[in-house]
Parts: structure tokens; sequence; C-alpha cells
């Protein structure tokens, strides 16, 4: 039987990320904005957290980016920086598949969905436990 291998990150949230590039030109609804996913993340703690984050859809995983972040400060995933991820992006412009964050303690994350009718907002909720 294989041991859970401990990596010091506690707390996981799993977020759907869709999005898909727009031209500038194209006028509705999306003017001059390639983002219909964002999602944001707040170190609500009073002391630096140590995160990664990753994309995964059914074709492929990048490897985790790694960082921290200090107390109040904040990290925004959209498609304009999707860049960083060393991930094999369709010719389409298209990413249906969820960003991954492991974080060592919980932190406020929340997802933003542009749609036709407007923006929809909503907290994400981390589930505990220990990932390698």
């Amino acid at each position: 039987m294989a041991k859970a291998v401990v990596t010091g990150y506690k707390v996981q949230y799993a977020i759907r990320f869709d999005c898909i590039y727009v031209p500038s030109d194209y006028t509705f609804p999306y003017v001059g904005d390639n983002t219909t996913t964002e999602v944001s993340i707040h170190n609500f703690n009073n002391t630096s957290v140590k995160f990664r984050k990753k994309l995964a859809d059914p074709d492929a995983i990048s490897p985790f980016i790694v960082s921290a972040l200090k107390p109040d400060a904040v990290d925004r995933t959209e498609f304009a920086n999707l860049s960083e991820f060393d991930f094999p992006f369709p010719e389409t412009g298209y990413f249906d598949g969820f960003l991954v964050i492991e974080s060592q303690r919980h932190l406020d994350v929340y997802v933003t969905y542009l749609t036709v009718g407007g923006k929809k907002r909503m907290k994400i909720e981390g589930r505990e436990g220990s990932w390698s």
C-alpha cells in the first residue's frame, strides 16, 4: 500500500475554469475582453501563505506554479495570464477544465463567471487533506 506524501499543502480548491479568446473587434458581449472566468485569491491570514496552482483538462495537466501571498495580498488568474502555465492550449483559444489551487492554510478564493447576462461571483470553499 502506498503511503500518502505530505507536502505542506493542506487545503485544496478545484475551480471550473472556462474561457475563450474573443477578438478585440468583436462587439458583443465581451468588448475587447478575453476573460470568461476569473479566479481571485486573497490571503486573509496575518502571515504569508505558500500556495501552488495548476490547470487540468481531459487531455493535459500543467506542472504546478508555486507562489506565496503576503497578508492581505491578492493573486488573480484569468485568460490574459494563462500563458504563465506550461500547458498545451488548443489552437481554438478555448479552455474548458479546472484550476486547482493547493495552499498551506485557508484562503479567500472567489470565482467570477462572465456571461451574456452579466457576471456571477461565488466564494469557493477549500477541502482539507494532504496531496502529493
